[in-house]
């Protein structure tokens, strides 16, 4: 009896060590664990791997004899080829110093074009696309376009719009198998290709935006929507949520939450909100495509994504050690035309790898109310309707369908429009059927 009493203390001696232990080194309060971290966790959205952030805006089939079929990331045809990405490697790379027939090339050679919404540095493409043997480093690269040469041997051109460069290499894509994908779109809506204003005499590059020959099927939306309560956001955002303390602004209209150190602005007739916390700059090189994966993480474990978005923009700081990235929401595989409101946008800057400033608005698209199917406007429909407006198509930069969003009668609308930059002006819109509609905007 006398033993099993002495084993029993000791198991109990050895039990309040152990336990000890645990509450020395794992105490909710002790290091950098966050607080909030054990509070109820609030979901803003899904989370979101980062392939489904950071891929092509749209793709275009060229399929010879000047025909073209835009997809989107909604659509058949771009899942189809996207899952193929794995599949594709290109090696040599070199910057290309002759000039292009790029007239040749888009009206009578097959070819894929893979657009990107951002200019991206060759760590993020390389996160796409396999790059081997490469010697020099691209940047600011928002095109691939996968074609044949003059020899009928294909190959790849890595294309940077802002910079006028063009990099050229060798690619694992057969003849064969591009023609079986330009084959893939033979039956696919056509579009018309249209050579942009900004182009110069001595532009390696040309810019081209692309139209529908028929008009093409889209949806108009109207959702209820949420707005996210600033004590939901508060919890989000800070360490310790209960120290921080709220002030009304000069205006009477606008909020500020602070703990000492980290602060939360929000702006009441926009309704979205700023939040900013210091980084000691430690000055380490800007290496963005780590920068990405790292905002994807944070906007994960901060509420998570309200749809579907992706990367609208990623560039240094002029000047600074820091990251600026802007992801955009998309509707049916159309960006969202991002307003002073910044609905739709979430705005991030890190400095050090680290996020110093969030902007994202308080509302939230909810439950569907109406889907209404509408029909485009075709490219000569589209042409004649802005030589009605005095805008003849040779001073026309970009034409792009845009949905546009606005609060009426308490519910959110999301509307297609075409979204026309002409040199020299503001951009203007056009409701994607034609038809007048007044009242763009959040009211």
């Amino acid at each position: 009896m006398e033993k099993i009493k002495s084993l029993v203390l000791l198991l109990l001696v050895f039990s309040s060590v152990f336990l000890s232990a645990i509450l020395i080194f794992y105490s909710p309060n002790s290091g950098n664990i966050a607080l909030s971290e054990y509070l109820p966790q609030i979901h803003l959205g899904q989370n979101t791997e980062y392939q489904a952030i950071v891929r092509p805006e749209k793709i275009i089939y060229h399929q010879g004899n000047n025909n073209h079929t835009v997809v989107r990331p909604n659509q058949y045809l771009y899942s189809v080829l996207e899952k193929d990405f794995d599949l594709w490697s290109f090696y040599d790379l070199s910057l290309e110093y002759n000039r292009i027939d790029w007239l040749e090339t888009v009206e009578n050679q097959p070819g894929i074009e893979v657009i990107f919404p951002s200019a991206l540095p060759q760590g993020i493409i390389s996160s796409i696309f396999k790059l081997y043997e490469t010697n020099i480093n691209i940047y600011g690269v928002n095109r691939l376009w996968v074609t044949n040469d003059l020899n009928d041997n294909v190959i790849a051109y890595f294309i940077s719009d802002e910079r006028d460069q063009i990099y050229v290499a060798q690619t694992s894509i057969s003849n064969t198998k591009l023609i079986q994908y330009t084959g893939l779109a033979s039956k696919a809506p056509k579009y018309s290709y249209h050579l942009s204003s900004e182009n110069e005499e001595k532009s390696k590059v040309n810019l081209m935006f692309y139209l529908p020959v028929e008009g093409i099927e889209l949806k108009k939306i109207k959702s209820s929507f949420i707005t996210v309560p600033l004590d939901d956001l508060k919890q989000l955002l800070f360490i310790d949520p209960s120290i921080a303390k709220i002030y009304e602004l000069e205006n009477g209209k606008d909020y500020l939450y602070t703990d000492g150190t980290r602060s939360l602005q929000f702006f009441s007739e926009d309704r979205y909100i700023s939040y900013f916390q210091p980084i000691a700059e430690n000055k380490k090189e800007v290496n963005l495509e780590n920068d990405v994966s790292l905002a994807i993480r944070y906007i994960n474990q901060h509420g998570g994504w309200d749809g579907i978005y992706q990367l609208a923009e990623v560039k240094e700081v002029v000047g600074t050690k820091q990251t600026f990235l802007e992801f955009t929401k998309y509707i049916d595989g159309y960006q969202l035309k991002v307003l002073d409101n910044i609905f739709g946008s979430i705005q991030l800057q890190l400095t050090d790898g680290f996020v110093s400033s969030l902007m994202r608005s308080t509302i939230i698209a909810d439950k569907t109310i109406l889907s209404e199917s509408i029909t485009t406007l075709k490219d000569s429909e589209l042409v004649q309707y802005l030589q009605k407006k005095g805008i003849e198509e040779q001073t026309v930069k970009n034409i792009e369908i845009q949905y546009i969003t606005s609060i009426n009668q308490g519910h959110l609308s999301f509307d297609p429009y075409w979204v026309v930059s002409i040199a020299g002006q503001e951009t203007i819109e056009i409701p994607a059927d034609g038809r007048v509609v007044q009242g763009i905007g959040l009211e």
